[in-house]
């Protein structure tokens, strides 16, 4: 089971004015979530990213581990390990 967090990732139906997409993560089970049931009925949008994590044994659970990403008007997930991620930062 992928019980170690999930994220949702969108862009607004008024992306035009804002590019910058929306994202909500969480580090409990997103069949154990209100706000992800909540957030589910109300929310509209031409693209969206979900994701469930199982995490890799040792690894942290926390919500910067929870995809997907958003870095200015980019939305993105992404599975293992960038080698040399703090010289390429």
């Amino acid at each position: 089971l992928n019980g170690d967090g999930f994220g949702i990732g969108w862009y607004s139906s008024s992306c035009m004015k804002d590019p910058c997409p929306c994202t909500f993560t969480s580090v409990t089970p997103a069949w154990n979530n209100d706000n992800l049931n909540r957030l589910a009925q109300k929310l509209s949008s031409g693209l969206i990213f979900a994701h469930v994590r199982a995490a890799y044994p040792g690894m942290p659970v926390s919500e910067q581990n929870c995809h997907p990403f958003a870095h200015g008007n980019y939305l993105f997930m992404h599975n293992g390990v960038i080698a040399g991620f703090l010289d390429i930062r």
